[in-house]
């Protein structure tokens, strides 16, 4: 934010430069000799530097941000530093991802200025699709945007490269400005200049509106018909096939993910199944050891098959949890016995040497007072 307001007070105060010059070309260099009186819409605005600045400079900034909390503070600071020299600033909330930004910021056209200071950082693939979806809603090819990035700037940014780029398409011509003034303050800091060079829908834009974008396109389609029919029937049959072609992936991906669905399903069914088999059977196999083991008291060596059902009224699962509960029963009372045991043999010894020191008391205070009582009779004998 630093870095962008003060880049943008020096080219108000004293021009763009050469190099963005160059970058917009004969017919943009004129608009933006100077930036003052242009309308400016700051993306992921924060606390508002720039915009501040902007505005105080004579630009007429609306200032976004998708968290009401953060434009409560914004509107803070824009009233301690009101516009001056014709500016002007007003807060806006706008999400990334409004299909209708123009009507959620109150303008009837497309503005001059996109800002964005430190907006494309992390690695969340649905908010660059988002901002990106935002970024083209609100350019037209008379619009500049100026974006700066710092340190913590989302993988291959500062290389003009990264999905966010990515996914904004090749409709946007982007370079990165030499701000050497800049360059030792704000170290590891970069600003790119991008604009719109292609008013063409990229694929990624298409599947990002969907239906919308259709829409949209159709509405183009039906423009340009009173100017040259043969060339709007083209575009349209165009548009019905890619409609087409899309409507038949997305039938043929939704079949498909309801087979893997099944088939899911069905696998886990069987693998429940054979698990529960191998429980059967080896619950069979510990029943047959335990009546061999009777057997083996007894004396006897025949051959002994699993209790049935009717006679015992057990299954052969219930045996090993009632051998196992038997097990746990006796631990817990063996337990319980030493810990009464402890606790008595404790208690036996404890009034043991409290009788101990009784009688040792005892003694003391005897011992004390034949002692006294020797005194006494030395102290007549003396006398």
């Amino acid at each position: 934010s630093p870095l962008l307001a003060e880049w943008l007070a020096k080219c108000i105060k004293k021009g763009v430069p050469n190099q963005l010059r160059e970058f917009l070309g004969q017919q943009l260099e004129a608009k933006f000799s100077s930036l003052r009186g242009h309308t400016a819409v700051e993306l992921g605005a924060g606390l508002g530097l720039p915009s501040i600045v902007a505005s105080q400079l004579g630009v007429k900034v609306i200032a976004t941000d998708g968290d009401q909390v953060v434009l409560d503070l914004l509107n803070r600071n824009a009233d301690t530093n009101s516009p001056r020299k014709g500016g002007s600033l007003r807060s806006a909330l706008l999400p990334w991802g409004n299909r209708h930004p123009l009507q959620a910021l109150n303008l009837s056209k497309k503005p001059d200025l996109i800002l964005g200071s430190g907006i494309v950082y992390g690695k969340d693939d649905g908010v660059w699709k988002s901002l990106a979806s935002t970024v083209r809603e609100l350019c037209s090819p008379e619009t500049l945007i100026i974006m700066a990035h710092g340190n913590g700037a989302a993988p291959g940014v500062h290389q003009l490269k990264g999905n966010f780029y990515e996914t904004l398409g090749p409709a946007f011509q982007k370079i990165k400005l030499d701000i050497p003034e800049f360059a030792e303050k704000y170290q590891g800091c970069q600003l790119h200049a991008l604009r719109l060079v292609s008013t063409a829908r990229t694929n990624a834009d298409a599947q990002e509106h969907g239906q919308a974008a259709r829409e949209n396109s159709y509405n183009e389609v039906s423009k340009v018909t009173s100017a040259n029919a043969e060339g709007s029937d083209v575009e349209e049959s165009k548009l019905r096939k890619e409609n087409k072609s899309k409507t038949t992936r997305e039938k043929k991906h939704t079949a498909s993910a309801a087979t893997e669905e099944l088939d899911k399903e069905k696998n886990k069914k069987d693998k429940k199944d054979k698990k529960e088999e191998r429980a059967n059977k080896d619950n069979q196999t510990k029943v047959i050891s335990l009546d061999d083991d009777e057997h083996d008291v007894e004396g006897s060596r025949k051959e002994t098959k699993a209790p049935k059902p009717k006679k015992t009224k057990q299954t052969a699962s219930e045996i090993p949890q009632q051998v196992e509960g038997q097990e746990k029963a006796e631990k817990k009372d063996k337990k319980k016995k030493d810990k009464k045991e402890h606790k008595k043999a404790k208690e036996e010894e404890g009034k043991k040497e409290s009788k101990e020191v009784k009688k040792e008391s005892k003694e003391a205070k005897k011992a004390k007072k034949d002692d006294k009582t020797a005194k006494k009779e030395d102290k007549k004998a003396k006398k």
